[in-house]
């Protein structure tokens, strides 16, 4: 009984010998073949497996290596951006050169910091889903990568927190979180704008932009907010009346006074001069002579608050905006 247990620890140990020798020429003939891609600076895939403090734990033809961060497809200006998208990140697959093999002590390290990505097709107004990678005072930084499961490689934008859902508070949004957002286009730096306010959509295709020259209904707001949050323009646009001796040379002053005293709610009529664009804000003219009859601004549909001229003229700027966007 006895002999018979120690020949059946003898067997198991056997064929435990062979599998190990079979694991080890299994892995020797890897990292021979790996060497060789490194000598040839082949481009393999490797898959992300795991997270680590300075880069990730991958596999290539088989066998577990490592890829720093600064290695990796594309750069962020910090680490925490990295441990922020890691979870997003494994188990998708990238390419990468072999740049060391260790036979001793079975280590690789790859570099994938090659061209590999074609580039996105955005289109502004259109909705993509990002991760929060980081958060400042002014706004956060979104990887919209994501939204296309990374095969675009990185896309990151900044969304001002004044350009954030009504709905949305600035304080409950941290990095590593996920979020919904709209493509503006890309600023004079080339850098992507992001927004979840409709209204920037207009100004990233030029609408407010054509309203210059037009008569428009503004509601006024609170005298307690600042001047170009107070005038609303067709109730979407922020506003800002410009009153100065050029355009009233005789009777600035009077004006001044009178849209101070103007109530909120009430409804006047303005002439658009111009625009800020940076600020988003349409500079207008009070035409203090064409006060309309006091009317609420909600409820009515836009033909009922443009004269026929600027109705004519908004339509002509929708329609070509419209067409623009569908030719894309």
């Amino acid at each position: 009984m006895f002999q018979s247990i120690v020949n059946e620890i003898k067997n198991k140990l056997k064929i435990s010998d062979k599998e190990n020798k079979k694991k080890k020429d299994w892995k020797s003939e890897r990292l021979h073949e790996l060497e060789i891609h490194r000598l040839h600076l082949d481009t393999l895939p490797f898959k992300i497996v795991e997270v680590k403090e300075y880069g990730f734990l991958a596999k290539v033809k088989g066998i577990y290596a490592y890829i720093s961060f600064h290695h990796m497809p594309w750069k962020y200006v910090n680490r925490d951006a990295w441990n922020h998208v890691a979870p997003t990140l494994i188990g998708k697959i990238f390419y990468s050169k072999v740049i060391k093999v260790d036979m001793e002590r079975i280590s690789i390290h790859l570099d994938a910091d090659l061209p590999q990505f074609k580039q996105a097709e955005l289109s502004i107004g259109e909705l993509y889903r990002g991760v929060i990678i980081n958060k400042k005072k002014y706004g956060l930084f979104i990887d919209i990568g994501y939204h296309f499961n990374w095969r675009y490689g990185s896309i990151v934008g900044l969304m001002h927190k004044s350009q954030l859902d009504v709905l949305v508070n600035f304080d409950d949004m941290e990095a590593g979180s996920t979020t919904v957002v709209i493509y503006l286009g890309e600023n004079e730096e080339g850098k992507v704008s992001l927004t979840q306010n409709e209204t920037d959509v207009d100004w990233a295709l030029g609408i407010p932009q054509q309203m210059v020259g037009q008569n428009v209904w503004v509601e006024v707001g609170s005298n307690e907010v600042p001047p170009d949050r107070r005038f609303i323009v067709l109730g979407k646009y922020r506003g800002k009346i410009i009153i100065n001796r050029i355009l009233y040379p005789t009777g600035s002053k009077k004006m001044g006074r009178a849209k101070k005293a103007l109530p909120e709610g009430e409804i006047i009529t303005c002439e658009v001069l111009g625009f800020d664009e940076k600020r988003r804000v349409l500079e207008l003219k009070w035409l203090k002579k064409n006060q309309p009859e006091k009317i609420p601004l909600y409820g009515y549909s836009m033909n009922e608050l443009l004269d026929y001229q600027s109705l004519v003229n908004l339509l002509h700027i929708k329609t070509e905006n419209d067409y623009k966007v569908e030719e894309k």
